[in-house]
């Protein structure tokens, strides 16, 4: 069984993920109150994250943290765990292709790992063990376009949150919501139906989508 997965994610009026103004933590605020048993991002967006480094943290959520890190390439776990958002047991989402090195270094560290796929992380069967294993019914992600495209592309997600910046961006290289190869035909299109809007503080819309 998988668990429920909730592409949560900021962007401005022309989707791009970059270059947003600040909210006022909007972005957080439409999700208090959401029952959550994990939050799940890729490595690119726990490599730009900025980490506190107070020595006396104090824990405001015991979620998962899970982290799709098939090339071993994040190495602060030790400050990771610390953080406030999630347990100090992460999860860590692995491939055949994954450094011995680096999952060993996991197992040291107190982290799990779970390995599925050869070259690139099976989301499908790791998502399968999130639930088996952690009990984690309803995932969150946090994260950039090419995990969510990687989930949407493979039909893992079951609703989508969008928090709508009044700015228009622009550019030629944007960072989109939804990083994929294009579409060969329309029958890939996915389409949704709306479950809740709302605007909060005058400017912003955060739209809420189940995907069908």
């Amino acid at each position: 069984m998988l668990p429920k997965v909730i592409l949560h994610i900021g962007c401005s009026l022309d989707g791009r993920i970059d270059w947003l103004k600040p909210d006022n933590f909007i972005y957080y605020r439409v999700i208090q109150g959401w029952k959550v048993d994990a939050m799940i991002s890729g490595s690119r967006t726990f490599l730009a994250a900025e980490m506190s480094d107070h020595p006396d943290i104090k824990k405001l959520s015991d979620q998962y943290l899970v982290v799709v890190d098939s090339k071993g390439r994040i190495n602060n776990w030790e400050i990771i765990k610390r953080q406030a958002y999630w347990n100090d047991t992460p999860i860590v989402l692995c491939s055949d292709a994954t450094p011995k090195a680096y999952v060993d270094r996991l197992n040291d560290l107190q982290i799990h790992s779970l390995i599925h796929g050869i070259d690139h992380v099976d989301l499908a069967a790791a998502l399968e063990d999130l639930h088996e294993i952690f009990g984690i019914e309803v995932l969150r992600t946090d994260s950039g376009g090419i995990l969510a495209g990687v989930l949407l592309r493979e039909n893992l997600v079951d609703e989508v949150s969008i928090v709508y910046s009044p700015q228009l961006t622009g550019g030629q290289s944007p960072k989109s919501i939804f990083v994929a190869p294009d579409l060969k035909s329309f029958s890939e299109v996915i389409d949704l139906k709306l479950l809740e809007y709302q605007v909060i503080d005058d400017n912003y819309f955060h739209l809420r989508y189940k995907v069908i």
